[in-house]
């Protein structure tokens, strides 16, 4: 593995400012391109706040060789009575097409199943974002639902038993 998770902080405000100030980066996420800052400090204060809750977490997605922030991935709306959850992740652009968010999502999925003990993971994606559907067959999920709203909306589901194959042959091939 090329990359770790870390808990995002606030000293991590530029970075992620750079990256969700940036049209293209947050074009498939909830959010507007931030604009100050302050707006980036402000997310990581409420993650953080989420963290503690217990009801999301973010991770800094770092570079192993330079400890580098090249994006963020996280759960939302964590329900440990269901043991699910829903992911979200993005890239800053210089470190798309590498195989880097395939590896973060890889850890990710592990610290769901293992340190969260969720059963099921649901991913909100825009039809239209291909590259991270295309990410997230590689992990065996599956579209469940799209939704006819103002902006069409895909559900994909992957459950525990489905994906820890995957993760399991993923980690035997990268020690």
């Amino acid at each position: 593995m090329r990359v770790y998770l870390s808990p995002l902080q606030k000293k991590d405000a530029s970075k992620v400012f750079a990256y969700w100030s940036d049209e293209e980066v947050t074009r498939y996420m909830n959010i507007e391109p931030f604009t100050t800052l302050y707006q980036a400090e402000s997310m990581i204060a409420l993650l953080q706040s989420l963290t503690k809750e217990g009801k999301a977490t973010r991770y800094a997605i770092r570079l192993k060789t330079s400890d580098e922030i090249i994006g963020t991935c996280g759960l939302n709306r964590i329900d440990y009575v269901k043991k699910q959850a829903e992911i979200g992740y993005d890239l800053g652009k210089p470190f798309w097409k590498k195989g880097l968010m395939t590896e973060a999502l890889c850890l990710l999925l592990e610290k769901a199943f293992e340190e969260f003990h969720i059963q099921e993971i649901e991913a909100k994606v825009d039809p239209n974002n291909k590259d991270s559907i295309t990410l997230l067959k590689k992990f065996s999920f599956q579209l469940e639902e799209e939704y006819e709203s103002d902006d069409c909306t895909c559900l994909y589901t992957v459950n525990k038993e489905k994906v820890s194959a995957i993760l399991s042959g993923r980690s035997k091939g990268k020690k």
